[in-house]
């Protein structure tokens, strides 16, 4: 019977190792699940901000992480800072782009409404 308790608790150290989070993502994702999941359960300035904050972490942290920024990481920042800063916005647009050529068309879509605003005020 000891015997089985110790094959036991050795399979189930072996399965629960398994189970350990082991980020072998190419991307950085840093706090964004975190940050995200709070700016939208809560919609605040100071949640907003704690996003935007993630967010340009995640940017400016990648290639020190040795890893690459994800996917639409550049284009929610880009959203997020359209209305306060339009300039960095399509900074963020253009990275994106270049970063993930399929994303062209929507970026540019993003980059024209951007322009069309700015004609507008």
């Amino acid at each position: 019977m000891r015997k089985h308790n110790t094959i036991l608790v050795a399979l189930a150290l072996i399965v629960l190792g398994g189970c350990a989070a082991n980020n072998n993502s190419i991307y950085y994702w840093g706090n964004y699940s975190q940050t995200a999941y709070e700016y939208q359960k809560s919609p605040s300035e100071s949640s907003r901000q704690a996003h935007v904050q993630s967010l340009t972490a995640i940017v400016e942290n990648a290639v020190a992480q040795h890893k690459k920024i994800p996917p639409g990481i550049c284009a929610e920042l880009g959203m997020l800072q359209a209305q306060n800063s339009p300039k960095l916005a399509l900074q963020y647009f253009n990275q994106e782009k270049s970063l993930f050529p399929e994303s062209a068309p929507l970026m540019d879509k993003l980059i024209n409404d951007l322009h069309k605003d700015a004609r507008s005020l």
